[in-house]
């Protein structure tokens, strides 16, 4: 009986550690990769907010000559195609660590 304690107690280390293994590295280019395009959207919108956008009145004659900047525009679509991307990483990953808890669930039955 004590070595069939011993084995399963084993076992389930054993599976534990493999699970975190397959979950850490994945789990770290996850994080750079967020906190990468979280940076480079602030990055953006904070370059908008400096250049291509000024408060008061002013910002209402500023508005009206750099509204077609290309420029302006060009960073305000990096930012927007960033921020869908953010999004789009998040669910990706939920899909993926669904299926894939799902799928450890039924191979240690």
């Amino acid at each position: 009986m004590a070595a069939t304690t011993t084995t399963s107690t084993t076992n389930a280390m054993a599976f534990l550690r493999s699970t975190i293994r397959a979950i850490a590295i994945p789990g770290l280019w996850f994080l750079l990769i967020i906190n990468t395009v979280s940076l480079i959207q602030w990055t953006c919108v904070q370059f908008l907010m400096l250049n291509c956008h000024k408060s008061g009145l002013m910002g209402l004659v500023h508005n009206l000559l750099s509204l077609g900047s290309p420029v302006c525009i060009t960073v305000n679509q990096i930012q927007v195609a960033l921020a869908i991307h953010y999004v789009q990483l998040w669910t990706v990953v939920g899909t993926i660590c669904t299926g894939w808890f799902i799928n450890r669930l039924s191979l240690s039955k």
